[in-house]
Order: structure tokens, then C-alpha cells, then sequence
């Protein structure tokens, strides 16, 4: 599975477990924190597909208090970082 490779929260996970020998954290606290990148990781991934959904959505037009040009930028951002990298 691919992954917007400016999502800021993929490498944490991995780099988490990989530091077990230089922090003092039990094992189980280090399985925490690289869940916890996980989960945010997905959660990234998942608002930046539910901002593409919505955008391209014929009836989003009716939503009221919609501003289109903060989704409009929030989608450029989290698409330009991935260019970026």
C-alpha cells in the first residue's frame, strides 16, 4: 500500500520501534507510540481523501458554512508536500 509520502506521521512508527535501544521505554510502551504514528498516519491519509471526495462532490455545493477555498488549500498543501519529497 502506498502512502502520501508527505504525510508526517509514516516514518514515526518505524522509527519508533527501531530507537527501543536508546530510549528507556518497556517494549510495550514502544508498540504504543508506533500504533499511535500508525493510527495517525491513517488518519492523514484518510482526511486527505476525504477533502479530495468532497471537493469533486456535484452536491457539496449545498453545504452551508462550506468554505471552499480552505479546502481547496488544505488539499494543495497535503498534495504539494508530497511533492515535495
Amino acid at each position: 500500500m502506498s502512502h502520501l509520502p508527505g504525510n508526517p506521521h509514516v516514518k514515526g512508527s518505524s522509527a519508533a520501534l527501531s530507537r527501543a535501544n536508546n530510549w528507556s521505554l518497556t517494549a510495550a510502551e514502544y508498540v504504543s507510540v508506533a500504533n499511535t504514528e500508525a493510527t495517525l498516519a491513517l488518519a492523514y491519509e484518510q482526511r486527505t481523501a476525504n477533502l479530495i471526495a468532497l471537493w469533486g462532490h456535484p452536491d457539496s455545493s449545498s453545504i452551508p458554512g462550506l468554505d471552499y477555498e480552505a479546502v481547496r488549500e488544505q488539499i494543495k498543501d497535503r498534495l504539494e508536500r508530497r511533492a515535495e519529497k
